[in-house]
């Protein structure tokens, strides 16, 4: 059998380091995963499926419920799909938001394989998902107060003689430093998820997960 030269090694072994160090400007194989420590630590057990009470069109009907061994709850998390972007027109935003059991944001990850894009399909850089981490643990954001469609500039008339509009995909300047650079919807979408309705819903599932009756083996 023919041994690879140590140029092939080489170049290997190269394109497995970009990935490592900029794993977030190129589609790599590895998971990428950003998270907070937990508030509550331990060995994970069962994960429980509970229907969600909070209606939302880019969030699953889903809350999964993570215990640990020792019977109490660990964590929660959504499994989101959706596109970001007017009209459909931008890249399926597929991704899993978690939070802790008092409902504050925990992290997130992608599929294995998978990254976020921003304007024109141009993956996250590293620094961008770090970004994104950092946006997200904020619950005072001015995210909190801007309707979807404040996010970008309305379309113009790109030219009156033909009146062909010119839509636009610069973002309001006035909320730049609240969202990722050219990624202002896929922002505004995962911010709205982990800081909206499902933060109440987390932190009653806590508490009725930890009163009395709730324990099986007080039922029998």
């Amino acid at each position: 059998m023919k041994v690879p030269d140590i140029n092939w090694w080489r170049s290997a072994w190269r394109f497995l380091a970009f990935c490592a160090i900029v794993h977030g400007a190129s589609p790599c194989a590895a998971q990428i995963r950003y998270f907070w420590p937990a508030t509550v630590q331990g060995m994970q057990g069962d994960v429980r499926s509970i229907p969600s009470a909070v209606v939302d069109s880019i969030a699953s009907d889903t809350i999964f419920q993570v215990w640990s061994k020792e019977g109490y709850p660990l964590h929660y998390y959504k499994k989101i799909r959706t596109s970001v972007c007017f009209d459909n027109k931008c890249r399926l935003l597929k991704c899993t938001l978690y939070w802790n059991v008092t409902g504050r944001y925990l992290g997130f990850e992608l599929e294995k394989g998978e990254y976020l894009s921003k304007a024109r399909h141009k993956p996250f850089k590293r620094k961008e998902y770090a970004r994104l981490h950092e946006i997200l643990s904020d619950p005072f954001s001015r995210l909190s107060g801007l309707s979807y469609g404040e996010l970008a500039p309305r379309p113009g008339i790109a030219n009156a003689k033909n009146g062909v509009d010119a839509v636009t995909s610069a973002t309001a300047a006035s909320i730049l430093d609240e969202v990722v650079a050219g990624a202002a919807y896929t922002t505004y979408k995962m911010w709205h998820v982990v800081n909206g309705p499902t933060q109440d819903e987390v932190r009653n599932l806590t508490v009725e997960s930890l009163s009395p009756r709730s324990d099986p083996e007080n039922s029998r």
